[in-house]
């Protein structure tokens, strides 16, 4: 699906040299709101971040209300998630005899936050209308490409027991670091593992021209990506050889998205201009 996604916003942006504009605009603008890493843990609870972007972007309109346009800008998102409960596990103990054992990991309180910035270059279609003197309304929807630019998770607080109950022998351990059972509460940070990702976004407002090829711009933004933020979910959050993962590349979590709603404000350049009504 990422292949023809990719393929129909080149082919949008190799067509618009072909037509004549109208008008055509330059935009600045920054924003901000919720903007959130979207993702459902198994025995834990998410909590939604704020962030902000910055952009400028590229419009043409071929007649008086359609048009199209592209742009680049910078998106900064994070996210908090607190684990409290069981995470048990089958595991296999290669130094006695591959005998095997139940895992029992407890979280309490283990408070981990994520943060990503990323790189996005949205295109997509147009449409504006005078709504009086000097008041535009414009809107758009398209595709945007987010490529991840830096990541990190960071633990905050809490901790983790782990014990072992051996099958066979009934025995559970619950005393033995060397053995990798006992209480972690290390404050692990590390890089994640991210993904290029494919969204979708949406974006209304009014522009004001205070003068002839200035406006003022304020509106309202969202997007959600399609695809995958993070690769990995396979590993357990903390497996038996006392390894931290973190918690988007565990198989805590599923599908991770980018995701955010807010406001945004920024001025519009009028760069060429047949007529306009």
């Amino acid at each position: 699906m990422n292949n023809k996604i990719i393929k129909t916003l080149v082919l949008l942006f190799a067509l618009s040299g072909t037509i004549h504009a109208q008008n055509q605009y330059i935009d600045a603008n920054l924003g901000g709101g919720l903007h959130s890493l979207q993702f459902d843990p198994k025995i834990g609870d998410h909590s939604l971040g704020w962030g902000g972007r910055i952009g400028i972007s590229y419009s043409y309109f071929f007649n008086e209300h359609w048009g199209a346009g592209a742009g680049l800008g910078l998106a900064y998102y994070q996210s908090k998630c607190t684990m409290n409960g069981l995470d048990p596990s089958l595991e296999c103990d290669t130094v006695n005899d591959n005998e095997n054992y139940l895992l029992k990991s407890y979280y309490s309180g283990w408070k981990e936050r994520q943060e990503m910035l990323v790189c996005e270059l949205p295109i997509g279609g147009y449409y504006q209308t005078s709504i009086n003197n000097g008041w535009d309304f414009v809107g758009g929807a398209g595709f945007v490409l987010q490529l991840p630019v830096w990541s990190k998770y960071e633990v905050t607080g809490g901790s983790i027991k782990t014990e072992g109950y051996y099958l066979d022998q009934h025995l559970l351990v619950t005393d033995l670091p060397h053995h990798g059972f006992g209480t972690d509460e290390k404050r692990y940070e590390d890089r994640m593992e991210t993904n290029i990702g494919i969204g979708v976004f949406a974006e209304a407002g009014a522009r004001y021209w205070v003068k002839d090829n200035l406006a003022l711009y304020g509106g309202l933004y969202g997007s959600y990506e399609l695809t995958d933020a993070v690769d990995g979910h396979n590993p357990k959050l903390h497996d038996a050889n006392g390894n931290y993962h973190g918690t988007l590349a565990s198989n805590q979590v599923g599908k991770v998205s980018l995701a955010s709603f807010g406001i945004k404000l920024g001025v519009t350049f009028l760069i060429e201009k047949q007529k306009r009504h």
